[in-house]
């Protein structure tokens, strides 16, 4: 083997390694920002979201409404969503059919697939017909107490803007 035909070995081998470092290093700072959001995430959960949540549960079961809130840590959780991070509130509203399952009308916070986004889904009148909007870091770093008031305030005005019976015979 000639010295030049060594050095290109070389010199390609010592190439791919600074390569393979770079995407090492990149995986490791990818995996450090979604472990904040996750982290994030779920200290906007515990802090704000089941709160507020829970207290429109208990709103909406005193004047007749059946609601149920739903986590990934529940039995059948993955069929709401593949998310390893998710809280969903479910509502029934007052006459509809007790054994209608699942609940159509729901609000879900959860994170995406890729841990990456917060993505906040609002359903009203089909599990199908829902409108969402996302979110980065800083987005789930803002969430307040207000903040989520305000979401659940808004899908429980478009709930009840429905027809009085959104559930024909």
């Amino acid at each position: 083997m000639t010295e030049n035909f060594a050095n290109s070995i070389r010199e390609m081998a010592s190439t791919y390694d600074a390569k393979s470092g770079d995407r090492e290093t990149e995986t490791a700072a990818a995996n450090a920002r979604a472990a904040a959001i996750v982290q994030s995430f779920n200290k906007a959960r515990t802090d704000f979201i089941r709160p507020a949540i829970e207290a429109a549960k208990v709103t909406l079961e005193e004047i007749g409404h059946a609601v149920s809130i739903i986590t990934e840590t529940d039995p059948g959780s993955a069929s709401v969503s593949p998310s390893a991070s998710f809280i969903q509130m479910r509502v029934a509203l007052k006459g509809q059919p007790a054994n209608t399952s699942p609940m159509p009308f729901a609000l879900t916070y959860s994170l995406d697939g890729e841990g990456g986004s917060l993505r906040l889904k609002t359903y009203a009148h089909t599990r199908t017909a829902a409108s969402s909007s996302e979110g980065h870091l800083d987005q789930i770093r803002a969430i307040d107490l207000a903040y989520v008031e305000r979401d659940v305030s808004n899908f429980l005005h478009n709930l009840f803007e429905l027809p009085v019976n959104p559930f024909p015979s």
